[in-house]
């Protein structure tokens, strides 16, 4: 059985001060980037409200930090910046 979002707002009055569901999600790609856009349905001790956000996915690489090179590596070591 289905809970809902107000039923649960109303018995929670004093833990939370606002809940949310996503009621609709929709993903739109355009110019090789890739949206998704959701309509949220909200209750606070106002009453029920919706409002819409939007995230745009991008893709990223982590790569890590190269470590410092050690003196006895070094080939110049007058020019040399680890030491």
């Amino acid at each position: 059985m289905r809970l809902e979002l107000e039923t649960l707002v109303a018995s929670r009055k004093d833990t939370f001060s606002e809940m949310y569901e996503v009621v609709r999600t929709v993903e739109v790609v355009m110019d090789d980037e890739k949206y998704r856009v959701e309509i949220v349905k909200g209750v606070d001790h106002g009453g029920v409200y919706y409002d819409a956000r939007y995230l745009v996915n991008r893709e990223l690489i982590l790569q890590p930090k190269p470590t410092p090179t050690k003196r006895a590596d070094c080939r110049n070591r007058k020019r040399c910046a680890c030491g």
